[in-house]
């Protein structure tokens, strides 16, 4: 029943990755350029990589009465870690319904720029707390005498630094996209979609290929 149930999943978040960015409002589709079709791609292994983080944590969470305070607290830092691939594949989704509102003008001027100025806050309040959060799980590792090894470690500062780049991109894209609302194909906007797609894959491909592999037996030193 499990396996029905992750397969439906997986469909259904394949699917909407896939179909959301290039449906229009009409049903109507538009095969977009290649970098279109990467960014599908992209978009489509974020989705897969959610399902297995979710999967992955579900299967750690089952464990948790039976492990002790120091595995429970490296559990929760990884959550933390997953959460930003989570982030992606949400912003994915905003970037698309954006465009779409822009394009076949669903919402008023004012209503728009409302939701980007309440998006672009984000950045001084729920991105600052995420970033305390992430640092603050590591001081309560230490605390607990729960440390990262080598390869683990600087895995971490990567996604640190990924994470930064693609926030900055990301907040870059939607202020440029903000003040071209009538005209979204202009040269500044295309070049800020570009960019934020080159950091939003980067991140991603340390969550798909690297972050995965990390296991709690052999990722930590429990001293």
């Amino acid at each position: 029943m499990r396996k029905i149930e992750l397969f439906l999943i997986v469909v259904v978040a394949i699917f909407t990755a896939f179909v959301l960015p290039i449906f229009n409002k009409e049903h109507i589709v538009e095969l977009g350029s290649s970098s279109d079709i990467i960014s599908a791609l992209c978009n489509i292994a974020l989705a897969a990589t959610a399902v297995y983080a979710a999967k992955k944590w579900f299967q750690q969470k089952l464990l948790l009465n039976t492990l002790d305070v120091s595995h429970k607290i490296a559990l929760d830092f990884e959550k933390g870690l997953w959460d930003i691939n989570d982030r992606l594949f949400k912003d994915v989704m905003m970037h698309a319904e954006f465009l779409n509102t822009i394009k076949y003008k669903i919402k008023s001027y004012e209503e728009v720029q409302t939701i980007f100025s309440r998006e672009l806050q984000k950045s001084t309040t729920t991105d600052l707390a995420e970033f305390a959060y992430l640092h603050n799980s590591i001081n309560r590792l230490k605390r607990n005498k729960v440390f990262l090894k080598n390869e683990f470690a600087s895995l971490f500062k990567r996604i640190i630094i990924a994470r930064s780049e693609y926030l900055d991109s990301h907040y870059e894209y939607l202020a440029i996209l903000s003040v071209n609302y009538d005209n979204p194909n202009v040269h500044s906007v295309v070049e800020a979609a570009e960019i934020l797609e080159s950091k939003k894959r980067n991140l991603a491909v340390i969550f798909e290929i690297e972050l995965t592999r990390i296991d709690i037996n052999s990722s930590y030193k429990f001293d």
